[in-house]
C-alpha cells in the first residue's frame, strides 16, 4: 500500500509543495447556507491562464481562521457561526498526488476531537467521556472514540497538470460547536450511599458554604429533613391561614389545597419521623417509652397534631384525617385515582409555629433513617442525576481536531497533526457575534387589527376557564378573583398571533423598565433608529 499523509488543503499550496504545511485548516463561516456556498466555491471553474482558481482560493482566504490569540474561539450556530475543518489526503511520494480512498474495501476518512490535559492527549468516547490516548482502550468496556465524517469535494486548482495535479480532493467536516456542554468534565452525583445520605450531604455542603458568609454567632445549622417539611407542608399551610378571611382565595381552592397539605403532611411524617408516625397509627399518645429520652419532644409534636381541623363543615381530628390519607398516597406518584369525597379545611389551625418548633425538636430524637424513594422524590432525582462541571484551577480546556484515514480495521488510522487549538464559546458568551434578526411588528391601526386572522387555538379545561372568567382589572389593586358561577364546560379560544406578539413586546418593555432601577440596562438593551417616511 502506498503510504498516505495529511496536508493542509491543496488550494493553499500555491506553487510550493506543503513540506512543512500539514496542519488542518479551520474555516469560520457566517451564513446559514454555509455548506452550499462552500461546495459552490469549490466547484468553480479555474483560471488556467494564470494557473489558479480565484473563486475557490478567495473563499479560503476570506473564511480561513487566522491569528489565534492564543487560541481560536469557536462560537455556536446561535451566533450565526459555523466551522469546517479542511485538509488534503495525499500519497507520500513525488508530487504528493491525492490518495484514493477505497470505500468498497471499508476505507474511510473522518476527524476526531481531542483535548490536551497537562502533557496527555485525550480523546472523547460517548460511553466513558475523556480518556488518555496513550492508554490504548478508551475505557474498561469496548468503545470507540467519537468520529465525525470527513467528506471529499473535488476542486480544480488551475495548476499545470504536468507539474502538480490540477484536480484535487479536499476533505471537510463540520465541527459541532453546539456540543460544548457535552465535552465539559462533569461529575454525576451517583454513589453507592443511600438516597438519604446523598441528600443530607448535599444540604450539609450547601449550608457550609452559606455559613462561611455569616459571623460565627449567626451561623445556622440546617437539617434537610426540616427543609422537606417546611417546603412541602408549612409554606402552603401558612398561605391558607393568612388568606382564610379574604376574598382572594375561593372556598373550593382552600378545600383542595387543604387536602394536599394533609396528604403531604402524612407522607412527610411517615418518611421523616417514622417513630412519631408509628404512634399516630397506633392511635395512642402514651406509647412512647417512659425511659426514652425522646419522650418529651416527640410527645410534644404528637400533641400539636392532636388538634381539630374542619371536615365537611364540622370539627374533625387532624390525626384521624392524616390516617385517612393512606388511600390517597398514590396521588403523590401521579397516579390517576379519585380524590377524597370529603372537604377538608385546615386554614383554622392556630398552632402552626408551635408545630414547626415541635417538628424540628423531634428530628433530633429520630434515629431511624428517612424513607426516600429515589424514583419519586424530587430532591433525590435532582441530586443523583445532576451533572456538575468540575473546575480545574488555572486550566482552560482547549481542543483541537485531527483528520483520520482508516485503511485497515486491524491497523491504527493515519492521523494528521493537530489543528490550531480552540475553545468552545458559551451560548451567551459576552464577546459572541450577534445574529442579525429583524422582526417587523404588526400595525396597531384598528382597521389592520380587524384583518388579523385567529390562527392560534387554546383549549381550556373547566377549571382553567373558571379561573380566567374570574380575572378582572381590580386584581392589580390587590383584590382576588371574582367568584364566577357558570356552566362546568371547557372552552377553546382562538387568538391572533400578531396581537399575541404585540402583547409580549409591550410586556417585555414594562418589565425591562421596572427592573432598570436594579440592572440599569436600558442603555444597553436597545438602540433605536428612525425609519424615513415617504413624503
Amino acid at each position: 500500500m502506498t503510504l498516505a499523509q495529511w496536508a493542509e488543503p491543496a488550494l493553499l499550496w500555491g506553487n510550493q509543495l506543503p513540506v512543512n504545511r500539514k496542519t488542518p485548516q479551520l474555516l469560520e463561516l457566517t451564513s446559514d447556507d454555509f455548506l452550499p456556498e462552500f461546495l459552490t466555491a469549490m466547484k468553480a471553474s479555474p483560471d488556467k491562464k494564470n494557473s489558479s482558481n480565484p473563486v475557490a482560493e478567495d473563499f479560503f482566504n476570506k473564511w480561513q481562521m487566522k491569528n489565534p490569540n492564543p487560541n481560536f474561539t469557536l462560537y455556536q450556530p446561535l451566533h450565526s457561526r459555523y466551522y469546517l475543518v479542511t485538509a488534503s489526503l495525499v500519497c507520500h511520494q513525488a508530487g504528493l498526488p491525492d490518495k484514493e480512498v477505497n470505500l468498497k474495501k471499508g476505507e474511510k476518512t473522518y476527524f476526531v476531537l481531542r483535548r490536551m490535559r497537562g502533557n496527555m492527549e485525550q480523546g472523547w468516547s460517548d460511553t466513558c467521556g475523556w480518556f488518555n490516548i496513550a492508554d490504548g482502550k478508551p475505557c474498561e468496556v469496548p468503545s470507540k472514540e467519537e468520529q465525525f465524517p470527513a467528506h471529499p469535494v473535488s476542486v480544480c486548482t488551475g495548476k499545470d497538470g504536468n507539474v502538480l495535479p490540477c484536480e484535487r480532493k479536499i476533505y471537510y467536516g463540520y465541527i459541532a460547536t453546539g456540543n460544548r456542554e457535552k465535552y465539559l468534565d462533569k461529575q454525576l452525583v451517583k454513589t453507592t450511599s443511600s438516597p438519604e445520605s446523598q441528600i443530607k450531604k448535599f444540604f450539609e455542603d450547601a449550608n457550609k458554604e452559606d455559613n462561611k458568609k455569616r459571623p460565627a454567632d449567626k451561623q445556622v445549622p440546617v437539617d434537610y429533613r426540616f427543609d422537606i417539611f417546611d417546603t412541602k407542608v408549612i409554606a402552603s399551610w401558612k398561605f391558607l391561614i393568612d388568606n382564610k378571611d379574604q376574598q382572594k382565595v375561593s372556598k373550593e381552592t382552600i378545600q383542595e389545597a387543604s387536602f394536599n397539605v394533609l396528604l403531604d403532611l402524612r407522607d412527610t411524617l411517615e418518611r421523616v419521623l417514622p417513630t412519631v408516625w408509628g404512634v399516630i397509627q397506633a392511635n395512642n399518645g402514651n406509647t412512647f417509652s417512659a425511659t426514652d429520652s425522646r419522650t418529651d419532644q416527640s410527645h410534644e409534636l404528637y400533641e400539636q397534631l392532636n388538634k381539630n381541623i374542619v371536615r365537611d363543615e364540622a370539627p374533625y381530628s387532624l390525626l384521624t384525617a392524616l390516617r385517612e390519607m393512606e388511600d390517597f398516597l398514590p396521588l403523590l406518584q401521579g397516579q390517576d385515582i379519585p380524590d377524597s369525597p370529603h372537604k377538608y379545611n385546615v386554614s383554622g389551625y392556630t398552632s402552626l409555629e408551635s408545630l414547626k418548633t415541635a417538628f424540628n425538636d423531634a428530628l433530633a430524637e429520630e434515629n431511624q433513617p428517612v424513607n426516600i424513594d429515589p424514583a419519586n422524590d424530587e430532591r433525590a432525582r435532582l441530586i443523583e442525576n445532576q451533572a456538575r462541571p468540575i473546575p480545574v484551577a488555572g486550566v482552560v480546556d482547549t481542543y483541537f481536531v485531527r483528520m483520520a484515514y482508516e485503511y485497515d480495521p486491524e491497523c491504527p488510522p493515519i492521523y494528521s497533526i493537530e489543528s490550531t487549538p480552540f475553545t468552545f464559546a458559551r451560548n451567551l458568551e459576552p464577546d459572541a457575534p450577534a445574529r442579525l434578526i429583524r422582526i417587523e411588528m404588526p400595525s396597531i391601526k384598528p382597521r389592520d387589527l380587524r384583518k388579523f386572522r385567529h390562527g392560534v387555538g387554546m383549549q381550556m379545561s373547566p377549571e382553567l376557564r373558571k379561573v380566567m372568567d374570574g380575572v378582572h382589572k381590580d386584581m392589580l389593586k390587590g383584590e382576588g378573583l371574582n367568584d364566577v358561577a357558570g356552566w362546568e364546560l371547557g372552552m377553546i379560544c382562538t387568538f391572533s398571533i400578531q396581537i399575541i406578539t404585540l402583547i409580549a413586546f409591550v410586556v417585555m418593555f414594562i418589565f425591562a423598565i421596572l427592573l432598570n432601577i436594579v440592572f440599569w440596562w436600558m442603555a444597553f438593551l436597545k438602540i433605536c433608529l428612525p425609519i424615513p417616511k415617504k413624503a
